[in-house]
């Protein structure tokens, strides 16, 4: 990827990627996304409180993407946060 530039540029790496680099997996191929909520929770990088705070902030404009279910969405945010 750094030959594909001609000056200073920046690479993030998200999801899969980043939980293989954590050692939470050892590959990006099969990604299980409540295992790694869960793991963000157990190493201490996000708080039940945090997340439903997150998640008010974010609610409001949630109306904006259609395939999003606003009220599953914030079901979901609450079980997590209160099995955290």
């Amino acid at each position: 990827m750094g030959k594909a530039t001609d000056g200073p540029s920046q690479i993030y790496l998200v999801g899969g990627v980043s939980a293989a680099l954590m050692e939470w997996r050892e590959t990006a191929i099969d990604v299980y996304l409540k295992g790694d909520v869960k793991e963000m929770f157990s190493r201490g990088f996000i708080e039940g409180n945090t997340l439903r705070l997150l998640f008010a902030e974010i609610e409001p404009e949630l109306n904006r993407f259609p395939a999003i279910e606003t009220q599953f969405f914030r079901e979901r945010v609450e079980a997590l946060s209160i099995g955290a």
